[in-house]
């Protein structure tokens, strides 16, 4: 084999290996928030009828009951859902654009969104607890 050969295995792997990576991250952001969104809302509602016949609470009380309750749940989830939007948008950018400058901007613009998207979300929690 000659050098060049080496130099294009190696340069390939380790795409493959950041592709890998990448996938694997979005997969298990997916497979985590299945079952938080499920606890933070689905259980909770199941179990409004019962809840509000015992207390007389409205739905709306309830929904902020529950969001109160779960805050740091509902945070994590919420923050794991924009980390895995992110990285799906981030793999659209990598797959169809073309143009080095363009992907590069596209990459840090979407990085800054993506802080202050996280940000944005912090300083909600902050307020409603």
């Amino acid at each position: 084999m000659s050098i060049t050969n080496l130099t294009i295995k190696n340069t390939f792997s380790k795409i493959h290996q950041s592709q890998s990576t990448h996938w694997s991250i979005n997969i298990f952001l997916s497979i985590l928030s299945v079952p938080l969104f499920l606890y933070i809302f689905i259980g909770p509602l199941l179990n409004y009828s019962s809840y509000a016949k015992e207390t007389g609470i409205n739905h709306i009380d309830y929904l902020e009951l529950i969001l109160s309750q779960n805050s740091i749940l509902l945070a994590l989830s919420v923050v794991f859902m924009v980390i895995h939007i992110q990285s799906g948008i981030e793999s659209v950018v990598e797959d169809y654009i073309h143009g080095e400058k363009i992907k590069a901007i596209s990459k840090i613009l979407l990085r800054i969104l993506t802080i202050e998207v996280i940000k944005t979300i912090y300083l909600f929690f902050i307020t409603l607890a």
